[in-house]
């Protein structure tokens, strides 16, 4: 059995404290940024902000801060077969939460020198980026070195703010092979930064919400990691 599936992540109790948990490359991180929440004993009494990255920022969103924005309060459907790509109707279909998100994040090059401090004005106490198959982390990853989700963890790393990176179903979008991951996963464990898995089986309920609209579930014995950002 390989090391990080017997090493075992415990997500803490984060009652009373205000996080931001993030979604790191657009498209449905935001869905997987949303039913992460639940992992944490304790979540409801909590202040949770859940939101995405995208490159842009739609002229209807309502400004937070200059590089974040929140939904309108009118938003669309989600409609079968139609493409979702470079738009925020995955975001719209979450539903509402702290302090009216989910938030949208604007990483692009113009954003990298202000976003940190935009995101530690927003008093968190801990942020934890969520990735979908594991591009933000893993080098050798189709996305490239300058990818949104890289870039984005390097922005959050400049907030100086306690910083994790849960990587759910590693290998899953497609982008890296399994020695790549296996790679990563060894260069972790190396910096003492690997902090262990778990199931995705307690995922599953409030994500189940999703899969009529073309949102793809991994089977609940596939796991997923945690690691200091």
């Amino acid at each position: 059995m390989k090391e990080w599936i017997r090493k075992k992540y415990h997500f803490p109790d984060i009652h009373g404290q205000r996080g931001l948990i993030l979604g790191l490359g657009g498209g449905s991180d935001i869905i997987s940024a949303y039913a992460v929440q639940f992992l944490f004993p304790n979540y409801k009494k909590a202040q949770i902000i859940y939101g995405n990255t995208k490159r842009s920022l739609d002229a209807d969103l309502i400004p937070v801060r200059e590089s974040i924005c929140r939904l309108p309060e009118k938003v669309g459907d989600l409609t079968e077969g139609e493409s979702f790509m470079g738009s925020t109707l995955i975001d719209q279909s979450i539903p509402k939460g702290f302090k009216h998100c989910p938030y949208i994040f604007r990483c692009s090059a113009s954003s990298l020198r202000s976003l940190p401090d935009e995101i530690v004005s927003l008093g968190f106490d801990f942020i934890l980026g969520v990735d979908t198959g594991g591009d933000a982390l893993i080098d050798n990853a189709m996305s490239g070195e300058g990818g949104r989700d890289k870039m984005m963890v390097e922005v959050l790393k400049r907030t100086g703010l306690p910083f994790k990176v849960i990587l759910l179903a590693p290998g899953s979008d497609g982008e890296s092979t399994y020695y790549d991951f296996e790679d990563t996963v060894k260069r972790f464990i190396k910096s003492n930064r690997y902090l262990g898995c778990f199931s995705l089986e307690p995922l599953l309920p409030p994500d189940r919400r999703f899969c009529a609209k073309s949102i793809g579930i991994s089977h609940p014995e596939h796991h997923s990691l945690c690691v200091e950002g």
